[in-house]
């Protein structure tokens, strides 16, 4: 009685089930936003905040339109890292494609303000703030130049 019950059921079970497998899909995946790691270095003594690419993927016109540092309080305060030729407001990109490990661009303010670094899609409907920086908290005893030094991930944050 129960391997009729179990015949009977496995048509309906295996349905859409077949031998050959489905060949590969030909529709392209939308372009992600690569893994980028940073450190950040404020140098009070230079008014300079310099992004330095830690680990993660490459970037390249295939996979980026615009990586930008910009300053939150004043979001026309912007220094482009780099970006690709398809970009109408490209401004004047400190570096060219591929960047890798290891690079790093200075971002020029007067005082210490909250920063972050934003990634642009090759498509350019789609943003995103990968790494963001604090500056440090003020002490009581001045020091000649401040360093923070942190890798940080990137987060969800959109632009």
């Amino acid at each position: 009685m129960q391997r009729r019950a179990l015949l009977a059921s496995l048509p309906t079970v295996l349905a859409g089930c077949s031998v050959a497998p489905a060949g590969p899909s030909t529709t392209a995946y939308p372009a992600s936003q690569p893994n980028i790691f940073v450190s950040f270095n404020w140098d009070s003594d230079r008014s300079e905040l310099t992004v330095r690419f830690e680990r993660g993927n490459q970037l390249t016109a295939a996979n980026t339109a615009l990586l930008v540092v910009r300053t939150e309080a004043d979001t026309l305060h912007r220094t482009v890292w780099v970006a690709s030729d398809e970009v109408s407001d490209r401004g004047d990109p400190v570096d060219t494609f591929p960047i890798s490990p290891g690079a790093r661009v200075i971002h020029e303010m007067p005082e210490p303000a909250a920063a972050r670094l934003v990634w642009v899609a090759p498509d350019g409907n789609r943003s995103r703030a990968v790494a963001q920086w604090t500056p440090p908290t003020q002490s009581a005893t001045p020091t000649s130049s401040s360093t923070d030094s942190t890798t940080v991930p990137r987060t969800g944050n959109t632009e």
